[in-house]
């Protein structure tokens, strides 16, 4: 039986070892950290679950994506929680809420829209409309598909293309410019940076209305122990503490990984689940990379990074169902975290994850990229880094106190996290947790999974495939093993 490397025990990882096992292979994952996981993860601290990973869980309701979870145990001991909104967001006094109801959200948008301003929310609703149930995964790699298949992945594109190729390309401050009444230009700015592509929004808005978008009853570490626990039931083994540094070459063949404990040379093939960009700047060979793939991974005006500034907080339990689920405030404050000052900043209350003190955990998310990262790492050495940090925390909890006057005096905080956070867990460029995200000018294609330069090197991980996040990993890991088995059968 032909043997695997896998590269990182992320979720891409343990799928990839899960789908070796069933095809035959008998894989091996090396893992840098002491859990599995990856950035699908979870930890307690000061007796709160602070949750790192899962905000919506994408085609959970009636897509195959519920098939692809459940093969992988993701959904073992859970249960689906059926949000009655997306997010709320707060504007001053006003307040938008996206709810399932599609009708319900335009009335709501429609009730503060100037007059130039209907038909575009006429037409934003159409555009949901239109992008409800667009295909987020096909059923194998393009690189192993024939040309029927190919032809019929394609079709299944189609009657959702003209609303596609009218919004990837805007940009969600050039959409948020085509309203005139404040309120709506402040929502669209307000759920992720505005360079980024409107079809982020639009298309996680249709994957909710259609019951497609919802969260689970665990944490983000229950959820990938799930997978880690199929992967262990049939059969597969994993090494902790095995940070890949560096890879022997023998006739365009990876001969040997070394990590920092250990050497490995025992396979016949490796796959790459360690974040893209990681791998190709740091552990793969200059003359092995593949040059349209390491210019996108870098260009990071065009194809950006998505890190977070995080502060965790703890409420009391009792406090629960009067704060929402999801909310947006705006920033009239200008709160600035390392030279960034967000229009809006998003807000999570974890009241479905019970901590052991009676208490629920709030998590405050201020988007950073790439430019902030140096901020961070200038700021780790100087003696004013934790003070930064926690003068920043509670100027959210002013914030918060603001909103919701009942909380004032009794928001405590958990933790805090930055970008290096990210980057330290995870060995991701720039603390970038979401990576090759669109805009308006991106390049980004689907990359390789067989290196075209390495005869034995397949790569897996959420970057590979245009979805990432949970979707990417978990699709990318099943890619990576079948390609390895089309090319291993077909070399027979």
């Amino acid at each position: 039986m032909k043997k695997i490397l896998i590269l990182g025990g992320g979720l891409s990882g343990l799928a990839a070892g899960i789908r070796a096992l069933e095809l035959g292979y008998i894989p091996t994952i090396i893992e840098k950290n002491e859990y599995a996981g990856g950035l699908c993860t979870s930890y307690v601290r000061n007796g709160s679950i602070n949750d790192l990973c899962i905000h919506y869980l994408l085609g959970i309701g009636n897509e195959p994506m519920k098939e692809i979870y459940k093969h992988f145990g993701c959904l073992n001991n859970a249960s689906i929680i059926k949000l009655p909104y997306l997010f709320r967001f707060y504007y001053f006094d006003k307040t938008i809420t996206v709810s399932r109801d599609l009708n319900q959200f335009k009335n709501e948008l429609l009730s503060y829209a100037e007059i130039e301003d209907i038909k575009e929310v006429k037409r934003f609703i159409k555009y949901i409309k239109n992008m409800e149930y667009f295909p987020m995964i096909a059923k194998k790699s393009t690189e192993i598909m024939t040309r029927f298949e190919y032809i019929l992945t394609g079709m299944s594109y189609l009657k959702h293309m003209p609303s596609y190729s009218k919004i990837s390309r805007v940009s969600i401050e050039e959409y948020a410019n085509r309203f005139k009444s404040d309120i709506l230009k402040s929502f669209i700015l307000s759920f992720m940076p505005k360079s980024f592509s409107i079809v982020y929004l639009i298309g996680l808005i249709a994957k909710f209305v259609t019951g497609n978008a919802d969260i689970l009853n665990i944490s983000s570490k229950d959820f990938s122990y799930n997978v880690l626990d199929k992967y262990l039931s049939l059969g597969g083994k994993i090494l902790y503490n095995e940070e890949v540094l560096k890879l022997e070459y023998n006739d365009n063949k990876i001969s040997k990984v070394i990590t920092k404990n250990n050497s490995f040379t025992d396979f016949d093939f490796v796959i790459n689940a360690i974040p893209l960009n990681y791998f190709y700047n740091n552990i793969l060979d200059e003359k092995y990379r593949t040059d349209l793939v390491y210019k996108e991974i870098n260009d990071l005006d065009n194809n950006k990074i998505l890190s977070s500034f995080i502060v965790f907080f703890e409420v009391k339990k009792e406090y629960s169902h009067q704060i929402p689920h999801y909310f947006i405030l705006n920033n009239k404050n200008n709160i600035d975290v390392a030279g960034n000052i967000n229009p809006s900043i998003g807000f999570r209350s974890y009241d479905y994850i019970h901590n052991s003190d009676n208490t629920i955990t709030i998590s405050a998310i201020v988007d950073q990229d790439y430019k902030n990262y140096s901020f961070w790492e200038e700021l780790k050495y100087k003696s004013t880094y934790e003070q930064y940090k926690n003068d920043k925390a509670k100027e959210l909890i002013l914030m918060l106190e603001e909103r919701f006057s009942f909380l004032h005096g009794l928001i405590e905080i958990s933790d805090i996290i930055t970008p290096l956070s990210f980057n330290k867990w995870g060995n991701v460029l720039y603390g970038g947790y979401l990576s090759n995200l669109s805009t308006k000018t991106s390049t980004r294609g689907i990359f390789e999974v067989k290196s075209s330069y390495v005869s034995n090197l397949y790569h897996a991980g959420q970057m590979v495939y245009m979805i990432g996040g949970i979707v990417g990993a978990l699709i990318n890991g099943k890619f990576a093993v079948e390609v390895i088995d089309y090319h291993n059968k077909k070399s027979r």
